[in-house]
């Protein structure tokens, strides 16, 4: 787990950080894996949202479930999340 989490950190974070500075907005992220109680793979919680000037992007939650989805398809989610973030930004003329 501790790897896919480097992996959102370098990868994730890094590039909502430069895509989203351009837009004038902060992106921000919490990652909290949470342990299986009965010993179990854990999961992993990723929480966004954004700040800009005027505005605030609503909480988004996503959840790696690590025996019904692979890191790369996690990772993938997160990015297309932020690329729906972008269009907004673009659709309001910012």
């Amino acid at each position: 787990m501790l790897e896919l989490i480097n992996r959102i950190q370098s990868e994730v974070v890094q590039q909502a950080e430069d895509i989203f500075e351009h837009f004038h907005a902060e992106p921000h992220f919490s990652i909290v894996e949470i342990p299986n109680p009965c010993g179990g793979n854990s999961e992993l919680h990723v929480g966004f949202y954004y700040t800009g000037r005027l505005y605030e992007g609503k909480t988004k939650q996503f959840v790696y479930r690590p025996a019904s989805q692979t890191e790369t398809g996690f990772i993938q989610e997160i990015r297309s999340y932020l690329l729906d973030c972008v269009d907004t930004f673009i659709n309001i003329g910012y």
